[in-house]
């Protein structure tokens, strides 16, 4: 960012700076493609941004020659990724820390009417090597958490996630559509994750 006010700071530049460019990544018209949210983390700089109707998440980084983007990571047809949400120190593959990312995915009917997404994923990003393809680490299947809901026929899509780190755990928030729920989960150790509490 190169300043909030370029009008009081006298610069020629407008106050922000463009971040790469979404349609040469997606090799598609840049209005073909939908950033919904975007998440940042300070401590590494990374940020991920879900592209909802793309059914993608872009990960970037801020580094010490500004933002870039970095890689391009598809979740599949009908993912359709709302909220995203990141957090540093994070073990991954032999301990390294890294980053946790965790993604809502809302869902959308296929083609053959089946439900797809409906579950926040979760997945490690390594800092070093931030354009390598996300590791795939635990998921949280709404048809699972509320079982009975979907057994009497009512849509419980994830829309926004939130993680926090509170007493040595690493907390992940979830705000579940069409029903007024919010699910808590300890995900310390993402391919465990665990149910707390939910209202």
């Amino acid at each position: 960012l190169q300043g909030w006010d370029h009008q009081t700071r006298g610069a020629a530049a407008p106050p922000y700076r463009t971040v790469g460019d979404l349609g040469a990544l997606f090799r598609e018209s840049a209005g073909d493609i939908e950033p919904e949210f975007i998440a940042w983390t300070p401590t590494s700089g990374l940020f991920a941004v879900s592209c909802q109707d793309n059914d993608a998440v872009v990960i970037g980084r801020v580094g010490p020659n500004g933002p870039e983007l970095t890689a391009l990571h598809f979740l599949g047809y009908g993912a359709d990724p709302d909220g995203v949400a990141l957090i540093d120190g994070v073990p991954g593959p032999q301990g390294r820390p890294g980053a946790l990312l965790a993604v809502a995915e809302e869902g959308r009917l296929d083609r053959k009417g089946v439900w797809k997404g409906l579950a926040v994923s979760l997945w490690w990003i390594d800092p070093a090597a931030p354009g390598q393809p996300p590791l795939a680490r635990g998921r949280l299947a709404m048809t699972e958490f509320f079982a009975k809901d979907f057994a009497e026929g009512k849509l419980r899509n994830p829309e926004s996630v939130a993680l926090a780190r509170w007493r040595g755990h690493v907390l992940l928030f979830a705000a579940i559509g069409h029903g007024g729920r919010l699910g808590l989960w300890e995900v310390s150790d993402p391919d465990r994750p665990r149910l707390i509490d939910f209202a």
